[in-house]
């Protein structure tokens, strides 16, 4: 399964036994185009994408422990991480979907959409390196999540109208 780490933020701890919280996120066309035109992509809209709340992937563990390493995470805390697997276009968070209030959930969706879509163009193809991880272990300054963060800045109030998680 190939993965990419996108999307932490500080959160309120989860608890241990959380069951993987799969959805359907159905994705808005308004949405889908404005985005699509802003990342500058000719992907059509797959209309319905995978998403796993509380997911146990890989990928998440093993950000959440290089995150933890460089700088340790209290129990009081936890970092939201988002990956999307690009062998099947599905997106995971590591917290419940209760946990996150719809305006964040908005921001953190479109930031993995537009790794989705940033990686389906080919646009960063340096994007599975690690090279650009600060000092806490996050990457948020490569061009590509330069890019992401701007997307879910601009566009969460957009995804908020047109976009549903079934």
């Amino acid at each position: 399964m190939n993965t990419a780490l996108a999307f932490e933020k500080t959160f309120k701890p989860e608890s241990p036994e959380t069951i993987e919280q799969p959805r359907v996120l159905e994705i808005g066309n308004q949405f889908w185009n404005k985005l699509r035109a802003k990342v500058g992509s000719r992907i059509i809209n797959p209309r319905y994408v995978d998403i796993v709340f509380a997911s146990k992937n890989i990928g998440i563990s093993q950000a959440l422990h290089r995150i933890n390493l460089i700088n340790p995470i209290s129990e009081h805390e936890i970092v939201i991480v988002g990956i999307y697997d690009t062998d099947n276009g599905s997106i995971h968070f590591n917290i419940p979907y209760e946990e996150i209030d719809p305006h964040d959930l908005a921001e953190i969706i479109t930031h993995e959409l537009t790794h989705l879509l940033q990686d389906q163009e080919g646009k960063y193809p340096e994007m599975a390196t690690k090279k650009h991880l600060n000092s806490q272990g996050i990457d948020n300054a490569s061009p590509w999540e330069k890019e992401a963060y701007n997307m879910q800045a601009s566009l969460a109030g957009e995804f908020l109208k047109s976009c549903k998680i079934l």
